[in-house]
C-alpha cells in the first residue's frame, strides 16, 4: 500500500532533482539572487501537486467494509432458520389473521432477505471500487514521480520520453467484474452487481512526461497529473451515477426490501374474532 510518506517522499525527490538540474541549466547565473529565488520558488511548488493524493486514505474504507460484512452476516441463513421456527409454530393456526401473516410476511420473507443481501453486496462493491480507485491513484502518482525523475535525468543526453498506463482507469469495471454476486436470484436490479448501469469499455488512459528543459519536463508532469485526476473523476462519476440510480431503485422497490408489518402485531381485543384455535382444540 502506498503511504502518504511514499507520495511526499517522491515529491521531494522530484523537487531536489529539478533544483539540481535548474542550477546546471542556468550555470553561474543561477547564483544571482533574483534567479536563485525564482528557481527555489519554482521547485518548492512541486510537492503541493503530489499532496492532493494524500487527502483520502483507502484504508479508512476498510472499517466500513467490515461493518457491511457484519450486516451481511446478520442476514445469513441463521435468520432463515428462525423464520422456519416461526412457520412451524403457526402452521396449525387458522383464520384471516393467520392467512395474512403467511401471505404477507412468511412467504415473501426469503426473497426479501436475498434482496437485502444484494443491497449490502451493492454497497460493498461500491466501497471496494472506491478503495481501488484511491489505491491505484496513489500508486500512479508515485510512478509519475519516478517518470519525472527519469525525464529530468535524461536532460543531460538531450531528453527522453517516458510514458505509462494509468491503472486507475477501469478500476470500477475491474472490481465489479471480479465480485461474485447472487444477482440472478434477486428480484431487484442494482446498478453495479445487477448490471443496471453500463461501466464497461473504459478508454485506456495514458500519461507521459518529456521535455528538453526542466520547465518543459515539469509542465509535462503537470499535464500527466491532470490526466490522472481526470481519470479518478471519471471512475468516481461511475459510482455516483450507480449509487444515485440505486437510491431510486430502493424507493421504487421498497416492498421487496422491507417485510410488511404482520397483521397480528397490531391486533387488539376487537380483532380477537380473527383468531381461531388450531384444528382439534
Amino acid at each position: 500500500m502506498t503511504s502518504d510518506y511514499d507520495i511526499m517522499g517522491k515529491a521531494r525527490e522530484v523537487q531536489e532533482l529539478a533544483f539540481e538540474k535548474l542550477i546546471e541549466e542556468f550555470g553561474l547565473w543561477a547564483f544571482e539572487e533574483p534567479v536563485l529565488r525564482a528557481i527555489t520558488a519554482f521547485c518548492e511548488a512541486i510537492p503541493p501537486r503530489f499532496e492532493w493524493f494524500t487527502h483520502r486514505d483507502p484504508d479508512r474504507l476498510t472499517a466500513m467494509l467490515g461493518d457491511l460484512n457484519y450486516v451481511k452476516t446478520g442476514l445469513s441463513d441463521g435468520v432463515t432458520a428462525k423464520i422456519d421456527l416461526v412457520t412451524a409454530d403457526v402452521q396449525d393456526w387458522r383464520g384471516s389473521a393467520a392467512e395474512q401473516f403467511t401471505e404477507n410476511f412468511l412467504n415473501p420473507f426469503g426473497q426479501i432477505r436475498l434482496n437485502q443481501i444484494g443491497l449490502v453486496d451493492e454497497l460493498s462493491t461500491a466501497l471496494q471500487a472506491e478503495q481501488k480507485i484511491l489505491t491505484e491513484s496513489r500508486r500512479n502518482i508515485v510512478q509519475l514521480g519516478d517518470g519525472t525523475k527519469t525525464a529530468l535525468e535524461a536532460l543531460d543526453n538531450g531528453g527522453a520520453d517516458w510514458g505509462m498506463i494509468l491503472t486507475v482507469a477501469g478500476a470500477v469495471v475491474g472490481v465489479v467484474g471480479a465480485v461474485a454476486t447472487g444477482g440472478t436470484s434477486l428480484a431487484i436490479t442494482f446498478a453495479l452487481i445487477g448490471g443496471g448501469i453500463s461501466i464497461a469499455g473504459a478508454v485506456v488512459a495514458e500519461a507521459e512526461v518529456k521535455g528538453e528543459t526542466v520547465e518543459e519536463v515539469i509542465t509535462s508532469m503537470d499535464d500527466a497529473i491532470t490526466k490522472l485526476r481526470e481519470a479518478i473523476a471519471d471512475e468516481e462519476d461511475i459510482l455516483v451515477r450507480a449509487l444515485s440510480q440505486d437510491v431510486d431503485t430502493v424507493f421504487a422497490n421498497y416492498g421487496n426490501l422491507a417485510p410488511k408489518r404482520p397483521y397480528v402485531a397490531d391486533a387488539t381485543a376487537a380483532d380477537l374474532s380473527e383468531f381461531q384455535l388450531p384444528a382439534g382444540l
